[in-house]
């Protein structure tokens, strides 16, 4: 159901809000858990919303490729995934 708002942009507290839409959602998929040759697939195409399991290893991280310990469970935070490839010293990323 659409909202009834005029799609023209709306000034608020000195922002402005744009209300047209940049970008539209044509469907979702899936990516089995733990299945590194679909997300590599699936980020070819675009960039991808993935869930990874953070860490106290990570409370520090701030660029690069992380290569502290990584634990299973269940994702606790959403990263947004925008490419793959292997570094220079032959790290894959």
């Amino acid at each position: 159901m659409a909202h009834n708002i005029n799609r023209k942009a709306i000034k608020t507290k000195g922002y402005k809000m744009i209300t047209t839409p940049y970008v539209t959602i044509d469907g979702h998929e899936y990516a089995p858990l733990n299945d590194e040759l679909s997300l590599k697939k699936a980020v070819a195409h675009q960039p991808i919303s993935i869930m990874i399991y953070v860490t106290e290893n990570m409370r520090f991280y701030r660029s690069g490729v992380y290569t502290g310990p990584c634990e299973d469970g269940f994702g606790n935070h959403d990263v947004l995934a925008v490419g793959y490839g292997t570094t220079e010293g032959g790290e894959d990323y």
